[in-house]
């Protein structure tokens, strides 16, 4: 979970041009469990943006086998600077 919300969090803040961002809601879908000592790889995508939010999925698998997700995730993500139309 902490991989998601870093992920997310860092890509809403680059969405409002380096503002923190605070989450306001996030959830998960464990799907498979993660092996020890495997690299975990996040991939996560804005979907939606508003005038102060936005919006992420994300997905992720094991290093080496994309077509196998193991855990899935979204979240909202506040934007204290209303983004200019």
């Amino acid at each position: 979970t902490m991989a998601y919300d870093v992920t997310m969090g860092i890509m809403a803040r680059w969405h409002q041009l380096g503002t923190m961002s605070p989450t306001l809601t996030m959830s998960f879908e464990f799907l498979k469990a993660v092996p020890c000592g495997s690299n975990f790889v996040v991939e996560a995508t804005a979907v939606a943006s508003g005038r102060h939010t936005v919006d992420f999925v994300c997905k992720g698998w094991i290093e080496g086998d994309p077509d196998t997700i193991v855990n899935r995730a979204q979240g909202r993500y506040f934007i204290y600077k209303a983004m200019e139309e």
